[in-house]
């Protein structure tokens, strides 16, 4: 499937529910994976953020924010890749804890 909207070169997502607990243990494995494999810290702190405006607000408002430019931002041009990588790996590692410490009634 293709679409004319080049966000979405395949379609928009799709997430079938009910998530099985399968797919719970694979998904959270993928995100604690992650920090190994991507390298994009200012959106997964975004992500992390959000994730808890929906836990903790009745009506959270999710705040867009361009990616582009917050690349080309100084600190992010010329600042050292490590700090990045232990914001990664720090945000990374505390949703899997939150998401894992979930009863399976939590999740529907």
């Amino acid at each position: 499937m293709s679409t004319a909207d080049s966000r979405y070169p395949i379609g928009p997502f799709q997430f079938g529910l009910p998530v099985t607990t399968q797919e719970r243990t694979l998904f959270l494995s993928q995100v604690a994976e992650a920090p190994a494999k991507l390298r994009a810290a200012a959106a997964h702190l975004n992500w992390y953020v959000r994730i808890k405006l929906a836990l903790t607000e009745a009506e959270p408002t999710i705040q867009p924010f361009s990616e582009n430019l917050w690349a080309e931002l100084p600190e992010a041009r010329s600042g050292a890749i490590e700090s990045s990588l232990r914001i990664f790996e720090g945000i990374h590692g505390r949703p899997v804890l939150f998401f894992e410490s979930l009863a399976p009634q939590d999740w529907k």
